[in-house]
């Protein structure tokens, strides 16, 4: 019989299908010349039908010559590879429709967005400049933490004219301040409350110092920490007291001096009266340290487990436990040195980010890759809060801490 040709399309499909890979040797390419062969010689009546041809080398083509393969066999495993290759172009095609309604969903989330805006501040309406501005605000935040940033503007920005229409210049003062009330809201809660009281006094005196009222607040909180109070104790204050006096102080003056004064009492009180206070013993501080790194192990393991998937398994584990390693020395170092910077290293998506821990998350190219970043996000940054946020396990004695060092590097380093 006259041999026909195979065109180049039907061997790219073989050699797919057959991940160019000898179906006789299994040597691939590009280690072996690939050719394509009949398993039913072409001598014997053997067609150039696609389940008919099969990969193979140069040297096990020109062995084997005209000698068919068991038929059953061959033909098996042809059926059984391509309902495998229609299987993952189906999933494939899948994963597109997937993606473009993600895009979709992001169009629909902007323009619920403007509606939501534009439904607070009537008769104004956004152009597209404005709608392109709470676009960008979802790189950076999430639709929940937008729309609370919305109506926390609406009450602290928008103000009516002697009509009752609300003016222009508060509008486009609530617009753009937006992304400022996002971003405080991923502070740390006794910094955001800090934030707040600044935000009172200012309203209610006809004189405020911005950085001179801050530096008040955070020296005023410092002395609390100095004290050894907890950031939830803190919290409860500037909940109460501090948010009581912004209320009640007539003017710029009396507020910075009762701040000041409360700031001489608390440097002054005596540290043995605070119940907060508490003195661990060594075998405290070595079972905080085991389950630090026993949980570091455990958060290499899944990180592995969800990257394994989408081809992102290899992760550098000492990369990882450097960067954690660094996160816990300067929480450490801050703490005993009293300093009120601790609150900026609360778990947050930058702080999780500076430790690797989202690294091979971003690096995921699929549709899922949105649904596996939001739930994978929460549950990280509650993560990082609950096992390696120094303040979540009351540790603020110098003693305590120098001693927790010692036993973290001894340990932990093992493992990098």
């Amino acid at each position: 019989m006259e041999r026909k040709s195979i065109s180049k399309k039907i061997r790219f499909e073989v050699y797919k299908r057959d991940k160019f890979t000898c179906q006789y040797c299994g040597r691939k390419a590009p280690d072996v010349i690939l050719n394509i062969d009949h398993i039913e010689p072409i001598s014997k009546n053997g067609s150039n039908d696609i389940l008919n041809l099969i990969t193979s080398c140069f040297d096990c083509n020109n062995g084997k010559r005209d000698i068919p393969l068991s038929q059953n066999d061959v033909l098996d495993k042809q059926r059984q590879q391509l309902e495998e290759l229609q299987e993952r172009r189906e999933q494939i095609e899948m994963m597109f429709e997937w993606k473009k309604s993600l895009e979709d969903l992001d169009e629909y989330k902007i323009d619920l967005l403007a509606d939501f805006v534009e439904s607070k501040i009537p008769p104004y309406t956004l152009n597209e400049t404005g709608k392109a501005d709470l676009a960008k605000l979802f790189k950076r935040f999430e639709l929940n933490e937008i729309f609370d940033a919305v109506d926390k503007g609406v009450k602290n920005y928008l103000k009516h004219d002697a009509s009752g229409k609300l003016t222009k210049d508060s509008v486009e003062t609530f617009i753009n301040k937006l992304g400022g009330i996002a971003a405080n809201s991923n502070r740390p809660a006794v910094e955001q409350k800090m934030h707040y009281i600044k935000g009172i006094c200012r309203n209610r005196f006809n004189y405020w110092d911005d950085r001179k009222g801050l530096a008040i607040l955070s020296s005023y909180i410092k002395a609390l920490r100095n004290y050894g109070w907890t950031e939830e104790r803190i919290l409860d204050d500037l909940e109460t007291q501090v948010s009581d006096l912004a209320k009640e102080a007539k003017n710029w003056s009396e507020w910075k001096g009762r701040m000041e004064q409360w700031i001489s009492d608390i440097e002054n009180w005596d540290k043995e009266d605070n119940p907060d206070t508490y003195e661990f013993d060594i075998t405290e501080i070595r079972q905080i340290v085991d389950d630090i790194n026993s949980e570091c192990s455990w958060l290499i393991d899944l990180i592995e487990y969800i990257a394994l998937p989408f081809g992102k398994g290899d992760i550098d584990s000492g990369l990882i436990r450097g960067a954690i390693k660094q996160y816990i020395d300067i929480q450490i170092d801050i703490l005993i040195n009293n300093s009120e910077d601790i609150g900026k290293l609360k778990p947050n998506h930058k702080v999780c980010k500076d430790m690797h821990l989202f690294d091979y998350i971003d690096e995921i190219d699929s549709g899922l890759t949105y649904m596996i970043d939001a739930m994978y996000s929460k549950f990280i940054i509650e993560w990082v809060e609950e096992k390696l946020y120094l303040p979540s396990y009351l540790l603020s004695d110098e003693k305590d801490l120098t001693l927790f060092k010692q036993e973290f590097h001894q340990k932990f380093e093992l493992n990098i």
